[in-house]
């Protein structure tokens, strides 16, 4: 896995897709590279492929926080405003950290600020 994040963290996102998926192979069912991948996934504008993961990471880590909060914001980049909204909601129940309440109400801001701008 180090060297999925350290592709990651150097933002070669394709790369770290890549690896994530060769410890995917080996491990199908690890939430953590999942939720990894989908990460990758996201950064790479990829938005679908990352719900994908998300939603079955949820399959094998139920009432996981970041795997609604990563889910929001696939569908806010998505465009699905709605539905983000949703995802948003659910990980706001399952925040326990402060600074987890406070990512969760960003999202939140943004996603009504969204609204907002195609309402008008």
């Amino acid at each position: 896995m180090e060297e999925a994040d350290r592709q990651f963290i150097y933002e070669n996102y394709e790369e770290a897709i890549t690896s994530y998926s060769k410890l995917i192979e080996a491990k199908p069912n690890s939430a953590e590279l999942l939720l990894c991948r989908a990460l990758a996934y996201i950064e790479s504008a990829q938005y679908d492929k990352a719900i994908r993961d998300l939603e079955e990471a949820d399959k094998h880590e139920f009432n996981n926080f970041q795997i609604y909060l990563r889910w929001g914001i696939a569908l806010f980049y998505k465009g699905s405003i709605s539905k983000a909204l949703s995802e948003l909601k659910t990980a706001k129940h399952l925040a326990k950290e402060e600074y987890e309440t406070k990512l969760v109400e960003e999202w939140t801001q943004k996603c009504a600020k969204e609204q907002e701008a195609t309402a008008a």
